[in-house]
């Protein structure tokens, strides 16, 4: 029989979802409270004022007091969540617990690769169908 390996490990992908969901959860919480809740909060008055204007030069959340927050956190959080995830690249202890599974090596990089890309993509989907709703 030959032996059959995977480039996809489930229980690698779910342990480093299940160990970080807390920092999903908290960038979700900043980019709402960013952009959405701002949305919400703002006088409706000014609001029309603003997409009134907006319609002849940009869109609303293009603006510079909607965009700065977001795009600093988009440049912060893959930086910090890859240090996270790839955390047993620095550490020696959780090096040689690694290499002990019974994983090798690619599969363990791609499970962990695409845990990260939810961790960082599931909030800024989140928050875009709110905006989409409250449009």
């Amino acid at each position: 029989m030959t032996l059959r390996t995977s480039l996809f490990n489930q229980g690698i992908f779910e342990n480093a979802l299940k160990r970080f969901k807390w920092g999903s959860f908290l960038y979700f919480v900043i980019l709402f409270l960013s952009v959405p809740f701002a949305l919400l909060v703002e006088d409706a008055s000014q609001l029309v004022e603003r997409y009134a204007l907006s319609m002849n030069v940009s869109p609303i959340l293009m603006r510079g007091d909607y965009i700065g927050f977001p795009v600093i956190f988009a440049i912060l959080v893959p930086t910090v969540v890859a240090a996270l995830v790839f955390n047993n690249m620095h550490s020696a202890k959780q090096s040689v617990f690694v290499h002990s599974l019974p994983v090798d090596r690619k599969a363990n990089y791609i499970s962990n690769l695409l845990a990260s890309f939810v961790l960082m993509a599931a909030p800024v989907v989140l928050n875009g169908a709110i905006l989409m709703i409250m449009s």
